[in-house]
């Protein structure tokens, strides 16, 4: 028996990947036309199938997008049909819990190849990035933090610090999307200091 609702949120979070990496290539200047997105998501989409980087139950669709892409050109508008999976499977974004809105973006984001580490207290305390975190794109969060701004229905509490390595701006692109309030510490460490909130109120920063 299929499970449709699992299946759907596979369609949305699929979807929500595809988002972010065309958001990537915008900023890094590979999307100038209708034909430079359409061939950017052809790739993208026959790199994730050839990975299988989603679940069997998205393989259709994403065969679907290929077959389609391929006889009809940039006129397929596979785009379009990427934003409508993603609004017909999704929630609205103020029903869902704040924890699963966040853990939404992080899952996007390693797909398109962000490392995220959970640090430890003592790793966090040291103020340093630990060795064994490498990458150009990295998040980071405080284990006990983690858990402490987070009920068990995953609302948020209280603001979430989180070091970023890399690409501030699409993050900060998602998070915003996703109705998240972002606050930077201005100050000289090798990572950015960001404090996410669903309240617009600006943290208190020790």
């Amino acid at each position: 028996m299929i499970d449709i609702d699992k299946k759907n949120r596979e369609l949305a979070h699929f979807a929500f990947c595809a988002q972010v990496a065309m958001k990537f290539a915008e900023q890094d200047g590979k999307i100038a036309s209708f034909v430079d997105e359409h061939m950017f998501l052809l790739r993208w989409l026959v790199t994730a199938q050839k990975q299988k980087r989603f679940p069997k139950q998205v393989a259709p669709e994403i065969a679907w997008l290929i077959s389609r892409g391929r006889q009809l050109g940039w006129q397929s508008r596979l785009y379009e049909r990427i934003l409508y999976l993603y609004y017909s499977w999704v929630d609205p974004v103020n029903q869902q819990p704040d924890l699963h809105r966040l853990t939404y973006i992080i899952e996007a984001l390693k797909n398109a190849g962000w490392r995220y580490y959970v640090l430890t207290p003592d790793e966090w305390k040291t103020e340093k990035v630990p060795a064994r975190v490498n990458g150009i794109n990295v998040l980071m969060v405080e284990m006990n933090h983690l858990n402490d701004v987070f009920c068990q229905a995953g609302s948020q509490l209280a603001p979430l610090e989180i070091r970023v390595l890399g690409d501030l701006q699409v993050f900060g692109i998602l998070l915003l999307e996703q109705k998240f309030h972002v606050f930077q510490v201005l100050e000289k460490t090798a990572y950015a200091r960001l404090f996410v909130s669903i309240d617009e109120k600006i943290p208190e920063v020790a």
